[in-house]
This record gives C-alpha cells, sequence and structure tokens, in this order.
C-alpha cells in the first residue's frame, strides 16, 4: 500500500539523516 511504502521511505530518510 501507498501507506506502507511511504512508512518505509520515512524510516529510511530518518536511518539516512547524519
Amino acid at each position: 500500500s501507498v501507506n506502507e511504502f511511504y512508512q518505509r521511505m520515512t524510516m529510511y530518510e530518518f536511518l539516512n539523516f547524519p
């Protein structure tokens, strides 16, 4: 679902955040 995809992306961005 789009929501899941967005959540995953947010998590990735957060982890990528230095």
